[in-house]
């Protein structure tokens, strides 16, 4: 895959929509599209994980790792990035506006079936 298509994959799935289906819930807003919650790689007890929607980006005060979806694919289910990306390439099924994930793909040490889609409530598989 070129880096123009994987920049495409990237703008295509929204960080904040992901973390949503892996029932991350922001704490608190801050200005410019950014956001403040719990950090879903590692235990917190204080909001240390910083989402900015604008530029499709995260990044932990806590454990001090970030990146875009791709890379936050890899840390929350614990692969490389070819799998993190089929992961996340996989689910990119558009139509009318409404984007729904589906996938059984291994991207942990055990399968992980999970479902995302833009609106309802999305039933996921969260690792504990």
């Amino acid at each position: 895959m070129n880096r123009q298509a994987l920049d495409e994959l990237k703008q295509q799935i929204p960080l904040l929509d992901y973390l949503q289906a892996h029932d991350w819930r922001p704490a608190r807003p801050l200005r410019g599209g950014r956001w403040m919650g719990l950090c879903p790689l590692h235990r917190d007890h204080q909001p240390s994980f910083l989402l900015d929607a604008t530029k499709n980006l995260f990044y932990c005060y806590g454990c001090g790792v970030g990146g875009d979806v791709i890379r936050f694919a890899q840390l929350y289910h614990q692969v490389k990035f070819p799998q993190a990306l089929a992961c996340c390439s996989s689910g990119v099924v558009g139509s009318l506006g409404t984007m729904t994930w589906s996938s059984s793909i291994a991207c942990s040490s055990t399968a992980i079936a999970w479902r995302w889609s833009i609106g309802p409530k999305a039933e996921s598989t969260r690792r504990k």
